[in-house]
């Protein structure tokens, strides 16, 4: 009777809406294989990932998996025991149950084995080495991309380290033998130093996006505006803005100033038109070859743009300054 594993991923990240696609995964048939007698059958490594949110089959293999070689692992292990022999054996269920899919993105296939990889040593003497493993795998066309150890113990966290294999040390000082479960979560938490990402081809549906600290990192107001930052720069599309423009200003309550760069060496290029509109609030004098003029919107500093109108109106009825200089040269 074959022997087949079914393993359902629900992947999904939403605050209202669900739109993840729904995997079923049936793993090679291991409990059928007869490499004695049928050395070149291989039909039993093969894998199907079916997508029941599509309806799509993948018909793959997972020969890479099984094509490796772990005599180095037997070899050492025998040096560390005083020359007894070792055998590996090495699967996918090697717990009776099938492996945990980690992620699967574009032709990649990541999942954890539990006890994939068991040296025995033959009789009673040795010590025994046992290594759950993350592998990562071409599905399509069964190439293996890389393959990760996970030990619980240092001596076969050293072992498998002092042969080059990438290895990871789960020590625990408590032996569990009741019923496990596995979850997912993308919440930054004790265990992973806050490094929880998640990646989606599709949309992401949430209304804010906050740091650790509960503050707003991005935000969108009941009026469409996005702020970015909890005191933010604040854009607005055309049909939400007072203006009927696309619009970007600060929401700062200290004067409401918006600073484009921040060291002398930046530089702002406009490609376009600039226009520059409003004025300021104070009355201000100019003094131009004995000329005052008053009026509204006059440049406080001496790096501060004026407008063209601003300018027109500073200069009517002067005397033209080519004139000037001529009756001087004159």
């Amino acid at each position: 009777m074959k022997k087949v594993f079914i393993v359902s991923l629900f992947l999904a990240f939403s605050v209202s809406e669900v739109d993840a696609d729904i995997y079923k995964i049936y793993w090679p048939q291991e409990n059928i294989a007869d490499p004695e007698n049928n050395p070149d059958d291989t039909s039993w490594q093969a894998i199907q990932i079916t997508n029941t949110s599509s309806n799509t089959v993948i018909d793959g293999s997972m020969s890479g998996i099984y094509e490796q070689d772990f005599s180095g692992l037997t070899a050492e292990a025998s040096e560390q025991n005083n020359g007894v022999s070792y055998q590996v054996n090495f699967s996918l269920e090697g717990t009776g149950q099938a492996p945990t899919v980690l992620d699967f993105s574009g032709n990649i296939l990541k999942f954890r084995a539990e006890t994939a990889i068991q040296l025995n040593p033959d009789g009673v003497i040795g010590d025994a080495y046992t290594y759950d493993v993350v592998y990562e795998i071409n599905p399509i066309t069964g190439e293996l991309l890389s393959t990760k150890l996970v030990a619980s113990t240092e001596a076969e966290a050293n072992l498998a380290g002092d042969l080059g294999y990438s290895v990871d040390l789960e020590f625990s000082s408590l032996n569990r033998s009741g019923s496990a479960g596995t979850f997912q979560s993308y919440a930054a938490n004790i265990t992973n130093e806050g490094d929880a990402n998640i990646a989606t081809k599709g949309g992401l549906v949430t209304k804010q996006l906050s740091n650790p600290d509960g503050s707003s990192l991005i935000r969108q107001e009941d009026d469409g505006s996005i702020h970015i930052g909890e005191n933010s720069v604040v854009i607005v599309d055309s049909p939400n803005s007072s203006s009927g423009n696309d619009m970007i200003y600060s929401s700062a309550a200290d004067g409401s100033t918006l600073q484009i760069g921040n060291i002398d060496s930046h530089r702002t290029i406009i490609n376009g038109t600039l226009e520059v509109t409003g004025e300021t609030s104070f009355q201000s004098t100019i003094d131009m070859q004995g000329n005052r003029i008053t009026g509204l919107g006059a440049p406080q500093g001496q790096t501060d743009a004026v407008s063209k109108g601003y300018l027109d109106t500073a200069l009517l009825g002067l005397p033209s300054k080519i004139y000037v200089d001529t009756v001087a040269a004159s």
